[in-house]
C-alpha cells in the first residue's frame, strides 16, 4: 500500500471566467489548487474526486504531475461561473451547478 503526505478530497469545477477581457475557462476546484500544490512542494498526493468523462484531462494532468487520481465519472463536472464586472478582480460575483448525483 502507498502512503500519502496529502490527500485532496473534492469536486473538480470547470470554471467559467467572464471579465472585460473575454471569457475563459479554466479546470478549477479547491481539489485541483490544493492538489498541485503540494505536488509542487513535494509531497506525495493523491486526489479523491468526481467529473464527466469529458473532462478526463484533468486525471491526466495530474498524473502526468505525479499526483494519484481515483476519480469517480459523473454525467457532467460541477461548473462554476466567476464574472468580474471591472478591471479589479475583488469586485465579482459567482455562480455554481453541482453534478446531480
Amino acid at each position: 500500500m502507498k502512503n500519502y503526505d496529502v490527500l485532496s478530497i473534492g469536486n473538480y469545477t470547470k470554471d467559467t471566467i467572464i471579465s472585460p477581457a473575454g471569457t475563459k475557462y479554466v479546470d478549477g476546484g479547491a481539489v485541483n489548487y490544493a492538489a498541485h500544490a503540494a505536488a509542487h512542494l513535494g509531497m506525495q498526493v493523491a486526489v479523491v474526486t468526481r467529473l464527466a468523462k469529458e473532462d478526463d484531462r484533468v486525471v491526466d494532468k495530474f498524473t502526468q504531475a505525479g499526483i494519484d487520481c481515483f476519480v469517480t465519472y459523473t454525467p457532467q463536472s460541477t461548473l462554476m461561473k466567476l464574472e468580474y464586472p471591472t478591471t479589479d478582480p475583488d469586485i465579482r460575483s459567482r455562480t455554481w451547478r453541482e453534478h446531480p448525483t
